[in-house]
């Protein structure tokens, strides 16, 4: 599946032939998008305008693909096209030979990274751009099951490669890219001390959303892939909810049970096991005086993540018309929307 990022461009590169491609409509990709993209398509080709804007969004939605462990190739077109222009012009078959071209999409952030760089001379330079491209590695989820050694298997060509230009130890780059997965940038990856029940990175350290969501896929394992696929980590709001999704979703997508016993076991940090079984007890408890069964609390609490989602677009969508990104049509476009919007959320016909 090809996406672009306006309509126009899904409109014109249709009308000469090129198919299965869709858009975000001027909007940043979500969370969202990329769990709508799994449903349809397992690779994806990313294709952004030529422009200064283009290579920045890149950046921004790199990290939501290799998080998700989705095959990600990136197209940047030509300075100043976008595939509207670009097949207007050059036509269909131009644009399908640099479609062919596309770089997967580690390759084309250590390409963007390392642009303009003299590796061997720059040395601040040199060590800003490696520091990037292991931050944007650490993104990605710890394999299991039968993409372990896949994943592994990429992750050493990278990091092999990263040696070679960069002229440093294989070893001393695994244990920085170590470090930057345990979520400290300055200090060795050490062994986090056992939760208590004062600690921050105990159950309270969970915001209620987080604690309803667990507790949800604790008492009702059958519900947690629905509740994977609606309510995504980014959508999160503490470091420790993400974690612990995230081990969810690994064992997900490996195939594994997700009921309480597997992932106790697949937890490898101490303090994660001590907020699984805080959170199991806690949702028994609460259990004996629900007055809701599990899909309903669930179809309410991905209400509520819709609704801050539909917010924070609704913003990012004025900042845009405010700060006047979008071209005219566009930005009509856009206001009509939001107007529409408005009068859905007061009722108004």
């Amino acid at each position: 599946m090809i996406v672009v990022e306006g309509y126009t461009d899904v409109i014109m590169v249709n009308q000469f032939g090129v198919e299965n491609v869709v858009a975000v409509l001027g909007t940043a990709l979500t969370a969202q998008h990329i769990r709508l993209l799994r449903r349809f398509a397992e690779s994806i080709t990313l294709v952004l305008d030529g422009d200064e804007a283009g290579q920045r969004r890149t950046n921004e939605i790199l990290k939501l693909f290799i998080a998700a462990q989705m095959d990600l190739r990136i197209l940047t077109l030509p300075e100043g096209l976008d595939p509207c222009d670009f097949v207007w012009q050059r036509g269909a078959d131009a644009f399908r030979g640099l479609l062919d071209q596309a770089v997967d999409a580690l390759e084309h952030k250590v390409q963007i990274a390392t642009r303009g760089i003299d590796l061997a001379n720059e040395t601040h330079r040199a060590n800003r751009a490696l520091e990037e491209i292991l931050g944007t590695l650490a993104e990605a989820p710890r394999a299991i099951g039968a993409m372990q050694d896949t994943s592994r298997l990429r992750e050493q060509q990278i990091l092999a490669r990263l040696a070679r230009e960069f002229r440093l130890p294989e070893g001393e780059l695994r244990t920085r890219l170590g470090q930057l997965r345990g979520g400290n940038k300055n200090a060795p990856r050490r062994e986090p001390e056992p939760a208590t029940a004062a600690s921050p990175q105990g159950i309270e350290a969970l915001s209620p959303e987080e604690r309803e969501l667990f507790e949800i896929m604790l008492l009702h394992p059958e519900l947690a892939p629905q509740a994977l696929e609606s309510i995504g980590s980014v959508e999160l709001s503490t470091d420790v909810g993400r974690t612990l999704y995230e081990h969810y979703f690994e064992l997900e997508v490996a195939g594994e049970s997700l009921d309480f016993a597997s992932v106790i076991i697949a937890l490898e940090e101490s303090h994660l096991k001590n907020i699984l079984v805080s959170l199991d007890e806690e949702a028994r408890a609460k259990a004996e005086h629900a007055q809701e069964d599990g899909p309903q609390r669930l179809s309410g609490l991905i209400r509520v993540f819709r609704h801050r989602e539909t917010e924070q677009e609704r913003r990012e969508h004025l900042a845009a018309l405010e700060e006047r990104r979008l071209d005219e049509q566009e930005g009509l476009a856009l206001l009509q929307q939001l107007i529409e919007q408005e009068r859905d959320r007061q009722g108004i016909p």
